[in-house]
């Protein structure tokens, strides 16, 4: 299955691609030149960084915005050869900066988002037997209670 959504890399902004697991993970804050050599180097694509000639393409961020669909597309085919549990490590040793994304069981488990309200408990007052990811809707209403009027 291919990636959701792809933002151009040479964009400020999140990348969502699949790992060969099938899990989907977030490549955050991508900007075309501070994460390329980084992110080149997780992948093993040391010739976009240091080949010769007919690398030269990979060179720039403005190069690589003309190549921005031939590029995605194959580092989604690199992603898809391993699980997101061996990338996570091939990230974090060049600092990359990535993240998974949680399916609804996940995050219903998270410390994080339970603390920040992101769950709910049909519990009625008992002991919580289980949890849900709020809808949309439910966190759209607490986003807004958080938001101030005023400066912190």
């Amino acid at each position: 299955m291919p990636a959701v959504c792809h933002t151009r890399l040479t964009d400020a902004g999140c990348w969502l691609p699949e790992a060969g697991d099938d899990k989907l993970f977030w490549l955050i804050g991508f900007e075309a030149n501070r994460h390329w050599a980084p992110t080149m180097r997780a992948i093993g694509k040391h010739e976009w960084l240091e080949g010769g000639a007919e690398y030269e393409k990979y060179k720039s961020a403005g190069a690589r915005r003309k190549l921005e669909g031939d590029i995605v597309a194959e580092m989604d085919a690199i992603f898809a050869t391993k699980p997101l549990e061996e990338w996570g490590p091939l990230f974090d040793a060049e600092g990359v900066w990535w993240c998974p994304v949680q399916d609804p069981e996940e995050v219903a488990a998270d410390e994080q988002a339970i603390a920040a309200g992101a769950c709910v408990s049909p519990s009625a007052g008992r002991q919580p037997t289980c949890r849900f990811v709020c809808t949309a809707a439910l966190l759209s209403a607490l986003c807004s209670l958080l938001v101030r009027s005023e400066p912190w």
